[in-house]
């Protein structure tokens, strides 16, 4: 391997002994050798000159010098720059797998800066926000989506419960929002259409209720008049007796039921 130091040193050293044998010749020999120093330093000052310029210069691949010093310093400097432009490619690809596996999430999926401005988003925010590309990227998502709640939702950072809050424009859809927050600040926000579901739940809450106090004013007149007839036990015929008795055990085991229920629907909903 070629030892770009040494051939510099006999560069230098030749530099110096046609210094001197021109000192000889002309009488001057310190005089000549102070030129040939100076010679020498001009030199690498122009090399200097024109490897940063070369180094300013992107598109610049082949080096103005390929031999000693300045030759491995250019050979090293495109190794690097070799290596820089294969990283690149490979997060420039993963960053393309990311974006079209988020672009094909149903969610809609926003990533938000540290002041909470919008760097990227896919298709459903585009429907379900309401964002527009390029004009809303570098905009703060709250300034979009005006909701005081998911305001304060970002601000206060406790992002272990989701928030439910209307769709921007349409007050009949409601979205579930979850973030998540990774690298330096950065988040990543994810809001899924639970309107359906929402209103699924809500039907089968009213549903519980509503059947639950349909039944139990039936079973209690049923229940009341089993007591009654089974207190006056001397006029009541023998046949009757263990009707009545299962009938009251019906009821009673019914009774149970419609309890559990609404205990159920005050656990699910207060209200009910």
């Amino acid at each position: 391997m070629r030892n770009s130091w040494l051939e510099e040193f006999w560069r230098l050293a030749f530099v110096l002994l046609v210094g001197a044998l021109l000192g000889l010749i002309l009488g001057h020999v310190w005089a000549a050798l102070a030129v040939s120093l100076c010679a020498y330093a001009l030199r690498n000052l122009y090399n200097l000159q024109r490897f940063i310029r070369w180094l300013s210069d992107p598109s610049g691949e082949n080096p103005p010098i390929q031999l000693g010093i300045w030759g491995d310093i250019y050979a090293k400097i495109q190794r690097m720059r070799h290596k820089a432009r294969q990283r690149e490619r490979r997060l420039a690809q993963v960053l393309a797998q990311y974006q079209a596996s988020a672009a094909a999430l149903p969610d809609a999926a926003v990533a938000l800066g540290p002041a909470g401005e919008i760097r990227w988003f896919n298709d459903a925010a585009r429907v379900w926000i309401g964002l527009r590309s390029p004009q809303d990227l570098g905009r703060p998502l709250v300034n979009l989506f005006r909701a005081p709640q998911l305001a304060r939702y970002l601000a206060e950072g406790d992002y272990s419960t989701p928030l439910e809050v209307a769709a921007p424009g349409d007050r009949f859809r409601l979205l579930a929002v979850r973030v998540t927050a990774y690298g330096d600040g950065e988040r990543l926000l994810l809001a899924q259409d639970v309107t359906e579901r929402v209103r699924t739940e809500q039907i089968r809450k009213d549903f519980v209720g509503n059947v639950s106090h349909e039944l139990r004013t039936p079973l209690t007149v049923i229940s009341g008049f089993v007591e009654n007839m089974q207190a006056d036990n001397e006029s009541l015929p023998a046949q009757w007796r263990k009707p009545l008795d299962l009938i009251s055990e019906q009821a009673g085991r019914m009774r149970h039921i419609v309890e559990d229920l609404l205990l159920l629907a005050r656990l699910v909903s207060p209200s009910v």
